[in-house]
């Protein structure tokens, strides 16, 4: 029986090698056809365009090689290149180089270096990525993440990477390193050098005091614009679409007209050599670059040369274990003592990798080159953006597995660049405290049908009887109903009913008082402002924070709580001017409210002049001196991540904008452990350990107390400059 299983299999798959066999003759025969056409348009000299005779030949290009006609790939990537160098050649002879589209000429550049670096010519190959590279930095700043422009851009920079990490894997050097470091933190850096052209702390100082404001709200209406477009082009909306559209255009010739003439120049790219230079003598740096055909990291130490280091990592089952981990560390019920725990290996994911077998691969080898160093600065890339470095495992020669916390501090920054800013960032000497906590959400007007009275009116305590403005405003809708009957553990069914009609009749009139104010304001309060459920236990974090400052500083903190937990308090309170700065609320990422930009949830009752929501492209809008901005919100780590590319998130606008550093979230935050983690932590600061330093020793106590899976303590880390 087996032998007959065995045969049929075998069948089977002779079968399927022949229908694939059919099906890629046929398509070749298509696509040689699709081929000829091309060469006798081409041959078709003075019949059509300048333009369109480029994109024909991109277009052979990309038929020639898809055959493995490399030849022919060839002589079009030339004659391409060719008609873009001297375009005067051309039969359109009006056609200048300047007048020559820019991608035309990187795409150009770069379809040559893909072909030698098939041929496994690198040298060559490199010399093209950096021509096709070097075209491509004269237009700046470019599209979007999401345009066509970005897609090269990654594009370019991966088979620059391929080509040089293959010349130093042939022959190591000091050069060779420096070389693909190059490569990798240009990569790295484009983003940041690009935003800070164009935005950030050091673009906001060289405006005029009179502009900076209006760019700030121009910035602050084209954030609520591009969501009202994305929410109309849901609903197929398409004269509003065109509106939308127009009004964004309208937005950002103002702005350019207010910022004509002061761009910051950031374009250099800084060396490896630079770099060390300004690494303490405690602290290394790690920059990874993770690919499914390529892995391997680069290691900055002391005076010791950049040492580059092949890792042994599968890409798709590290995006798979990254999948797990988040989806298991935010589904409490997911939990149990071994399961992301992992001690002693009882754990094998459905990825086939364990806590230990990732911290293997990628810390592992380069802890061989840190010597007795102990504290790491990890530029992340991909997927590595999601990973805890801190709650990987090593494994001792014993055999025994323990947490990377136990011996190592972790900081990440997105880009080595950001160092050479360092120099730029200017915190206050005070003890100066701004702390934004429990706000008051929609979800405190309405009680579900499987929630208790006494659970209900427990919220409604906590916020209403901490917010007078709150109280005042509900007098009116409550009627004849007294408040305390809100507070009350056990009203009569009939004074419950009233109370709840009062309250739904006060949630009607905030939204109708902010339509009055902002179409999309009240659009988004409407939509989601709904389902954000109060967070009782930031309060409680929030109250042993004020309480530790005023023990240890003798200062009370700037407090927003409940009602005042509002946008407009927030713009109100002049967020820059604070060395730290404590959040906690709900966040959010496009995940769960697509239309909006990443941000943080503000309380939606007291303030009808804004939709209630922080979004990314707002905060950009601020000038920050904190040394420490924490945000206590579910995923705040998180963000726009792009495969091949970096992240774009909350820490880039806060990072860009002029702060030292930030304490972000990996996934879904625990209410009860985080309530004991921050005072900690802050105790610790307050005791006088640097941030990084600050968030190891907590993370520490909880893990060897009351919390010790790592969901509980590996959820925080610190993204910016860690001394």
């Amino acid at each position: 029986a087996l032998t007959l299983e065995t045969a049929a299999e075998s069948a089977s798959l002779e079968k399927i090698a022949k229908l694939r066999a059919m099906a890629y003759h046929l398509a070749s025969m298509e696509l040689a056809e699709e081929h000829a056409n091309l060469s006798s348009l081409l041959a078709a000299q003075g019949r059509i365009s300048y333009e369109d005779r480029l994109s024909l030949l991109e277009l052979s290009w990309r038929v020639s090689r898809t055959l493995s006609d490399v030849k022919s790939a060839e002589k079009a990537a030339r004659y391409l290149l060719s008609l873009i160098e001297t375009p005067s050649g051309s039969k359109d002879a009006s056609v200048k180089n300047s007048e020559v589209q820019p991608e035309m000429q990187w795409r150009a550049y770069g379809l040559l270096a893909g072909l030698n670096e098939s041929a496994k010519n690198y040298p060559e190959a490199v010399k093209f990525y950096e021509a096709a590279l070097a075209q491509m930095a004269k237009v700046q700043p470019l599209e979007g993440t999401t345009s066509q422009a970005a897609s090269d851009r990654v594009a370019l920079y991966g088979g620059a990477i391929r080509s040089s990490f293959a010349l130093w894997k042939a022959n190591p050097s000091e050069e060779k390193a420096e070389n693909l470091w190059r490569f990798l933190e240009g990569m790295k850096s484009r983003q940041w050098r690009e935003l800070l052209t164009m935005t950030g702390g050091d673009f906001l100082n060289a405006l005029p005091p009179e502009n900076r404001e209006k760019v700030r709200q121009l910035e602050i209406r084209r954030v609520a614009l591009e969501g009202a477009y994305r929410q109309a082009s849901y609903n197929g909306e398409r004269e509003e679409m065109d509106a939308i559209n127009n009004s964004i255009r309208n937005l950002l010739e103002e702005r350019t007209k207010l910022t004509q003439g002061q761009t910051v120049d950031v374009r250099e790219v800084p060396t490896a050599d630079a770099v060390r230079a300004m690494l303490p003598a405690d602290w290394g740096l790690v920059n990874y670059y993770i690919s499914p055909s390529l892995s391997f990291a680069i290691v900055l130490r002391g005076s010791a040369p950049a040492e580059v280091v092949p890792l042994d990592a599968d890409y798709d089952s590290l995006f798979g274990y990254s999948y797990w981990m988040r989806s298991a560390a935010g589904t409490l019920a997911e939990y149990d003592e071994n399961k992301f725990h992992g001690r002693g290996r009882p754990l094998v994911t459905d990825c086939g990798l364990s806590p230990e077998d990732v911290g293997n691969s990628l810390i592992r080898p380069v802890a061989g080159k840190c010597g007795d160093l102990r504290k790491l600065l990890v530029i992340p890339h991909d997927v590595l953006y999601v990973l805890p470095f801190e709650a990987m495992q090593n494994t001792a020669d014993d055999g025994s597995a323990s947490y990377l916390i136990s011996d190592w501090t972790f900081a990440e920054l997105p880009s080595a660049f950001l160092l050479t800013q360092a120099e730029k960032i200017h915190t206050p000497e005070d003890d100066s405290f701004l702390l934004v906590a429990n706000p008051a959400y929609a979800k405190l007007f309405k009680k579900s049908a499987n929630e208790s009275w006494g659970n209900f009116s427990m919220e409604w305590q906590n916020t209403v009887e901490r917010d007078p403005e709150i109280r005042k405003l509900l007098d009116d809708y409550l009627k004849d109903t007294p408040l305390t009957q809100v507070v009350s553990t056990n009203p009569q069914e009939e004074q419950q009913k009233k109370v709840l009609e009062g309250l739904k009749d006060a949630w009607s009139g905030i939204l109708a008082e902010t339509e009055k104010n902002t179409k999309w304001g009240f659009s988004v309060k409407k939509d989601f402002a709904q389902f954000m459920n109060p967070l009782p236990g930031s309060q409680s974090e929030a109250d042993s924070l004020s309480s530790l400052w005023e023990k240890k500083r003798q200062t009370s903190p700037q407090t927003l709580f409940a009602g005042r937990a509002s946008e407009s308090a927030f713009w109100d309170s002049d967020p820059g001017r604070y060395r730290y700065i404590h959040i906690a609320c709900h966040g959010y990422d496009r995940g769960s409210i697509p239309d909006l930009q990443p941000g943080l949830a503000l309380s939606p009752v007291l303030d009808v002049k804004n939709d209630s929501f922080l979004q990314m492209g707002e905060l950009a809008t601020v000038k920050w001196n904190a040394e420490l901005i924490t945000l206590s919100a579910c995923e705040t780590g998180l963000g726009d991540l792009y495969v091949g590319d970096g992240m774009f998130g909350l820490s880039t606008v806060l990072l860009a904008g002029g702060a030292k550093g930030a304490i972000l979230t990996r996934w879904r935050a625990v209410d009860e452990s985080a309530a004991e983690f921050m005072p900690k932590f802050y105790s610790n600061i307050l005791d006088g350990q640097p941030p990084v330093d600050a968030l190891r020793s907590a993370q520490l106590d909880l893990l060897n107390s009351s919390y010790p899976e790592p969901r509980h303590w590996a959820i925080f880390k610190y993204v910016g400059i860690p001394w």
